[in-house]
């Protein structure tokens, strides 16, 4: 590593991919944990009855082409 003009230091290509490959990692990581059920609870609340009914509406729709 080098020392750069106002005491910031120039890292090389090698701390940059690691870097890189941590952070990758660490999003990874959180993406693929499940969502806690008190968290979807309150994001249907959000949705409320109008989103309920546009699913069921949907879900009603795509039957009917199965009957066809």
């Amino acid at each position: 590593m080098q020392v750069i003009e106002g005491g910031g230091v120039k890292t090389g290509p090698n701390v940059k991919t690691y870097i890189e490959r941590q952070l990758k990692s660490v999003y990874d990581d959180v993406l693929n944990q499940p969502i806690p059920d008190r968290f979807l609870d309150l994001l249907n609340a959000l949705d409320g009855p109008a989103a309920a009914s546009a699913k069921n509406v949907g879900a009603s729709s795509g039957k009917s082409e199965d009957n066809e």
